[in-house]
């Protein structure tokens, strides 16, 4: 692999300093053995989508419809996709299947007929997308939930136990629909499986993150990339924090 890793600090260190903080860029080059499709894991994009009662007002279920169909129209052909509706029970949108022409316009035609109804039981969707997930042992799997509100058919001990099941299997980006939905709930999940919690204010602001979930899916071609850490004997590493998503800071004592 083309790897390249730079280091930034300061050399010298004022009388009495007792630290030093230092920024790792860690980068693959685009022509590197491994980065093209056939030396790439594979990628799956799930789509988790609330399709309960609540969603019928303002228009959501509409601009949950419109957004899918944008996101679907952006998908690679070497992408493998699936989309799961769910309200107090768990559906099969669309089964997992490469983003062909044919399976675009399959996955299209079932996306127009979705309708909103039911209560809110967020374990089945995610429950139903491990199942999915676990079908592709060695790809990088990343899942999109949607919600609109609370999630008020289920204790909330059956998300928890679903969560600690999807660790591992699949990353996860959440994104609240409106300002009436539960802020924890979706952060809850957002940070069990190492994604992003994001609010999106009206239904206009739906496509634009559809899409943009799927260009930054899209562009990974790797998973389980590790970064090791070495620090020489009398120094301890003291912190590490991630500034954005390819870019750790290191913090130690000296």
């Amino acid at each position: 692999m083309d790897w390249s890793v730079e280091s930034h600090y300061t050399p010298h260190m004022p009388p009495g300093a007792a630290q030093v903080d230092a920024i790792v860029s860690v980068a693959l080059g685009v022509d590197a053995p491994g980065v093209g499709v056939a030396g790439s894991h594979e990628r799956v994009l799930g789509f988790i989508a609330d399709c309960s009662g609540s969603m019928e007002g303002l228009g959501r279920i509409e601009a949950v419809r419109n957004a899918l169909g944008a996101a679907i129209n952006a998908l690679e052909p070497d992408t493998t996709f699936f989309i799961v509706g769910f309200d107090f029970d768990a559906r099969v949108v669309f089964a997992p299947a490469k983003a062909t022409p044919t399976n675009k316009q399959l996955a299209h035609n079932r996306v127009a007929a979705l309708q909103a109804g039911g209560g809110t039981a967020m374990s089945t969707g995610l429950e139903m997308a491990l199942g999915f997930f676990r079908g592709f042992p060695k790809g990088i799997n990343r899942a999109l939930f949607l919600t609109d509100g609370k999630n008020e058919s289920e204790k909330i001990d059956l998300v928890k136990r679903a969560l600690a099941d999807c660790g591992g299997v699949f990353e996860c980006d959440c994104w609240g629909l409106g300002t009436d939905w539960q802020v924890g709930e979706v952060q809850e999940i957002a940070r069990a499986l190492n994604g992003h919690a994001s609010l999106l204010p009206d239904r206009n602001s739906v496509d634009a993150a559809f899409q943009a979930f799927v260009d930054t899916a899209q562009s990974k071609a790797l998973r389980d990339v590790r970064l090791r850490l070495w620090t020489p004997q009398g120094e301890e590493l003291s912190q590490v924090r991630l500034l954005r998503q390819h870019s750790c800071r290191t913090r130690h004592d000296r």
